[in-house]
């Protein structure tokens, strides 16, 4: 689709499926017929910069992270304690139903 098109239907992005001047093969924005991978990049860049310049951002910056790590490990605990305890739901049903073909 090219960007014309885009800006006739109303959308946000667009892809022409040819590869940008970085060789990103992504949607474009149709405001700016940016490449999103490059936008995304430059925005990480001036994001890290930002961020080494400045003490307090960098603090707020970790902490940032280290709460994002603590949930996902949390999040991933609960997965894998619902994971055993479906096991051991169906184990147990197992059991049961071999005790029962046994006579027990």
């Amino acid at each position: 689709m090219e960007r014309s098109e885009a800006v006739e239907k109303g959308l946000e992005f667009y892809n022409t499926g040819r590869p940008c001047k970085r060789n990103h093969v992504s949607d474009r924005r149709t405001d700016s017929a940016a490449c999103e991978e490059c936008h995304k990049e430059r925005s990480k860049k001036e994001y890290h910069e930002k961020i080494r310049s400045n003490p307090e951002a960098m603090r707020r910056h970790s902490e940032r992270i280290r709460d994002l790590r603590r949930k996902q490990s949390a999040e991933l605990l609960a997965e894998k304690m619902q994971r055993k305890r479906t096991i051991a739901k169906i184990s147990d049903g197992l059991r049961r139903e071999y005790d029962g073909d046994l006579g027990r």
